[in-house]
């Protein structure tokens, strides 16, 4: 379409304003995150309908505005004619701000996330839209050069199987079902394991909580977990996380965390949250909004701002997904973190955003591993792990099949340490 357009001349200013650009960040919002745009709001579909009336309104020219016929021929077959990648090249918006390449590269990744999903159907489109955030890819590149960065070869094999949708390893010895209430079935990449009630989902949302302290110690605040006594006269806790005088003027900040899985048996909101990055968290802090006080019809937000304490639920989902919450949460820490101790707030915010994406994903993994492998002790007689099969005895927590893991060089058959991936 841009070469053939280019072939036209039909780029207006004497080509000089970007196309590519806001093409790519509404393609983006559309058709990767899911977001639903006005009527009226400009979208990627009428940016490329617009260029393609140009195109015509060219072709159709007559008299001193006619195309050439050789130019006639570029439009209508441009990939015939080496000479549209000149004119392409040519352009002012081209030649300073995109290479060739990288308009290939970009137009053919698109290709395949749109060729990708029709293929495969919905379970893909979800299982790409849980991932497609930039927490998710967090835990594939970072080096493990501290211990909160480090995984275990089972946690790093988990988090693969559950990326590429394959069969969980661990999952080998358990039952078609969950012992659980819900008596889930356990299938294929199923991600019932990190998310069972009797499993190791309230270990995830803590590691969390405990990283939100971490993260506001570090800024120079004085924070605490579960503050007691916010609410008159019940055991609610709604301050996971509790910052002291967050706005300089001794007023408070109280965070209710929520950890969530963008998994659903609901085909309706199923629908939705495979539509749309992060549905799930923003589902889930919305209900933290609206959450009252215990035998009241108070918000607990209301309740809490009369007593000079700002409540703020940040909602995330298992695989990394957050809401516009967590940023604006981070940017002000950061800021302040610069003021109070000096530190860089674009280096502040990318450690911490690496921490709590580690955290999110060793916790969940190691909650689907232990779950996995609880269920099958209790199905093999006690015994945990893949039972007689090929793959053998799973054995303790930290020990998986140097095959699958990899060596670490220190000749002690002990398994690698994999940092993110």
């Amino acid at each position: 379409m841009l070469a053939l357009a280019a072939a036209a001349g039909a780029f207006d200013d004497d080509g000089d304003v970007d196309f590519e650009a806001p093409f790519e960040q509404l393609w983006m919002i559309s058709e990767v995150r899911g977001e639903e745009r006005g009527e009226e709001s400009l979208t990627w579909q009428r940016l490329e309908s617009d260029l393609e009336d140009k195109v015509r309104a060219k072709l159709d020219a007559v008299g001193e505005d006619a195309l050439s016929n050789e130019r006639r021929a570029m439009v209508e077959a441009p990939e015939e004619h080496l000479e549209t990648v000149r004119l392409l090249s040519a352009l002012p918006w081209v030649s300073s701000r995109w290479s060739i390449q990288k308009l290939i590269s970009r137009s053919l990744a698109r290709e395949q996330l749109v060729r990708f999903i029709a293929d495969h159907g919905d379970e893909a489109e979800h299982l790409v839209r849980e991932h497609m955030n930039p927490m998710a890819s967090i835990v594939l590149t970072t080096l493990p050069n501290t211990r909160s960065r480090e995984m275990r070869g089972d946690e790093a094999l988990y988090l693969l199987a559950r990326r590429l949708n394959v069969a969980q390893v661990c999952a080998a010895g358990c039952p078609d079902a969950c012992d659980c209430a819900g008596r889930a079935p356990i299938v294929r990449n199923n991600r019932h394991l990190e998310d069972c009630p009797k499993g190791g989902r309230s270990a995830v949302h803590d590691a969390g909580r405990n990283t939100l302290r971490a993260m506001a110690r570090a800024a120079g605040f004085e924070a605490r977990t579960e503050e007691p006594g916010l609410i008159d006269n019940t055991a609610q806790r709604p301050g996971d996380a509790y910052i002291d005088d967050w706005d300089g003027q001794f007023g408070d900040l109280a965070i209710d965390l929520t950890v969530v899985s963008s998994q659903t048996t609901d085909p309706g909101e199923h629908r939705r949250r495979r539509q749309k990055v992060g549905r799930a968290a923003r589902v889930a802090e919305r209900t933290k909004e609206l959450g009252r006080v215990t035998d009241s019809d108070e918000l607990i937000a209301d309740h809490l701002r009369r007593k000079g304490v700002t409540f703020m639920p940040i909602g995330m989902e298992t695989t990394g997904a957050t809401t516009p919450t967590w940023s604006t949460f981070i940017q002000q820490l950061s800021e302040n973190a610069h003021e109070r101790r000096g530190h860089d707030p674009i280096m502040f915010r990318r450690l911490w955003t690496v921490e709590m994406a580690m955290t999110l994903a060793r916790r969940g993994a190691r909650a689907g591993i232990r779950r996995a492998r609880a269920l099958a002790a209790a199905c093999n007689g006690g015994r945990s792990g893949a039972g007689d099969g090929e793959l053998g005895e799973l054995g303790p927590l930290d020990v998986e099949m140097p095959v699958l893991t990899g060596d670490d060089g220190r000749g002690d058959g002990a398994p690698m340490a994999v940092g993110g991936g």
